[in-house]
């Protein structure tokens, strides 16, 4: 294990952690939905706990589970809306996106839920991912934005969605690295490589 730089009272949790996790070499998915809505991020709260709510619906207004952002594998932490009636009239953009997910304004959760669909662009290049919007929610814009430009995305195609917005498709990656999961995807490393070599040089 390299150095580890913070208080000594968190060395045994850290250590103890990295020691779980594992790395995995299962292939990862990427949905591809036509007509289908974005619906963006939004707080509520429910018996005094806050729940976050945004993500994807196909064509028919059904919940698309792969664009839920998960905390390990049976925690939803930004789960999609039960009633939506506002998605019939929401507005529609004639182009094809990808679905980046939910940004976080702290960069601890930014850099392990974050960038954790960006891996498509890196192993899925048949799917001509740069060349689409690359869309994601939010509580606000976000400065982390600027490690998708490092990645090779076009500053102009990178967009937040703030009311519910139909695109002509819906690109969407399966997230590799789950928050308080066990396990990270190898591909996880390859995506900050890509970017270190292409863009990020000094940077990350």
């Amino acid at each position: 294990m390299k150095k580890i730089y913070g208080a000594d009272s968190f060395r045994k949790e850290i250590e103890d952690f990295c020691a779980s996790m594992h790395e995995s070499n299962q292939e990862l998915k990427v949905e591809i939905y036509k007509n289908a809505v974005i619906y963006p991020y939004k707080e509520r709260h429910l018996n005094g706990n806050k729940i976050g709510e945004g993500g994807v619906f196909d064509c028919n207004g059904q919940p698309i589970e792969l664009s839920k952002q998960k905390d390990d594998e049976a925690k939803v932490s930004i789960d999609l809306p039960k009633d939506c009636n506002d998605l019939k009239n929401c507005q529609f953009i004639d182009e094809d996106a990808v679905f980046l997910g939910m940004v976080h304004t702290h960069f601890g959760h930014f850099i392990t839920q974050s960038m954790s669909r960006l891996w498509a662009y890196v192993l899925r290049y048949e799917l001509d991912l740069f060349n689409k919007k690359a869309v994601y929610i939010g509580i606000s814009d976000s400065y982390f934005v600027k490690v998708f430009e490092m990645l090779g995305i076009k500053k102009n195609n990178i967009m937040r969605v703030s009311v519910p917005t139909k695109f002509r498709s819906v690109v969407i990656a399966q997230e590799e690295q789950l928050i308080y999961g066990s396990t990270f995807h190898k591909s996880y490393n390859e995506t900050f490589n890509y970017i270190r070599v292409t863009g990020g040089v000094g940077i990350l």
